[in-house]
């Protein structure tokens, strides 16, 4: 996780009357402070994006921001753009017309970093506006300098310390979770199979400034009607979608021997999603070859067979050693997959998506989004 530090730099927070600040700015008035806006733990923009390997824990970059200092009456009193460059050396004084702003010692202070298009800061004059900020999934593709806030969803508040300094320690994650599937691989009579598409299935479109789903819940049901937003999703490549309408044929991995289909060497279908809903991943296979069971011998599975257009859906995830998830939570990565893969079982699969009379819940590996430390850890 980022910790961004802001730390009030006044000698008179609490003086029960105004002095002079040395003739370097304004007077300070009782009950008020400087800010200066301190970020440890994030990396500035290096031209282009920064990219990691699927699944990887390390740092977020942070190529711009927007800082909201919101008075006791839930009123935004100042909003400032992040200097990025002088908030990661020096600190960032926040300022009104050339001057250092005085702001309430009181005040509360939300940031929201790397923003994307359709959030219009300008529109956000209070707490409740700031809450009730969307931005759709599709605006948020990228995997390196990901949409944040404050982590657990509130303002911050400022400190009063010992020698007269206001400061607040704030938290930054990503607003959404994403999901990655890594592979698939056949089960104990599958001899071949093609994947046609991967894609998702009860989704919200978009989400809140605090991470809360917004929008409609996008349900494909029964359809096979997958050609929605296609995208082939490369971790060194941050694009994301919510359908993926590609072919990948299955191969013989000559390290594991398993009968194996994958979008590619180091790539993986990757989805950003709302945090607090549990999506469904949905597998199109327009061909599975297999062997069936030879009907005068029992448990003898010796006659080839080929099926076409069956589905395969994840209904459920479970981590490792816990009980099954309820939901997706925000500044998390799920992995499906990402050592054994998912595992085409002919008795899991139906003619339609998300057939009623299976249930497939699937072991998830779960690593947080980033890290405190400027070196990723893998």
């Amino acid at each position: 996780m980022k910790k961004v530090f802001l730390m009030a730099a006044a000698a008179a927070l609490l003086l029960g009357s105004c002095s002079k600040n040395e003739g370097n700015g304004p007077e300070i008035e009782a009950g008020k402070t400087h800010v200066v806006i301190k970020i440890d733990g994030v990396k500035a923009a290096a031209g282009t994006r920064y990219t990691e390997p699927a699944g990887a824990q390390g740092n977020l970059e942070l190529i711009d921001g927007h800082v909201f200092v919101i008075d006791a009456t839930d009123a935004v009193f100042h909003a400032e753009a992040l200097n990025v460059t002088l908030a990661l050396d020096e600190g960032q004084t926040l300022t009104e017309n050339g001057d250092p702003k005085l702001v309430p010692s009181d005040s509360r202070v939300y940031i929201l970093g790397n923003l994307p298009s359709d959030v219009d800061v300008t529109a956000l004059n209070d707490w409740e506006d700031i809450e009730e900020a969307i931005s759709d999934i599709a605006n948020n593709d990228d995997y390196a300098d990901a949409f944040m806030a404050n982590s657990n969803g509130v303002p911050a508040g400022i400190d009063i310390v010992a020698d007269g300094k206001g400061e607040v320690d704030i938290k930054l994650s990503p607003l959404y979770t994403r999901m990655e599937l890594h592979k698939v691989v056949g089960g104990a009579n599958v001899t071949s199979f093609t994947i046609a598409g991967v894609y998702v299935d009860d989704y919200y479109s978009a989400f809140t400034a605090t991470a809360a789903p917004s929008g409609d819940l996008w349900e494909q049901a029964q359809s096979k009607d997958f050609s929605t937003n296609p995208a082939v999703v490369d971790p060194t490549d941050p694009n994301v979608g919510v359908a993926d309408a590609g072919t990948y044929a299955s191969y013989v991995d000559t390290v594991t021997g398993e009968i194996t289909a994958k979008p590619g060497t180091g790539n993986v279908w990757a989805y950003h999603m709302a945090a607090g809903s549990l999506p469904r991943f949905i597998i199109h296979f327009s061909e599975i070859n297999f062997m069936a069971e030879d009907p005068l011998n029992e448990g003898v599975y010796d006659q080839p067979k080929t099926v076409n257009d069956r589905y395969l859906t994840v209904t459920g995830y479970q981590e490792e050693t816990t009980e099954e998830l309820t939901a997706f939570l925000r500044g998390k990565i799920y992995q499906i997959g990402e050592t054994a893969g998912i595992t085409l079982d002919m008795d899991e699969i139906g003619t339609t998506p998300n057939p009623k009379d299976v249930e497939l819940l699937v072991k998830v590996g779960v690593i947080d989004w980033s890290i405190e430390g400027l070196t990723p850890i893998l």
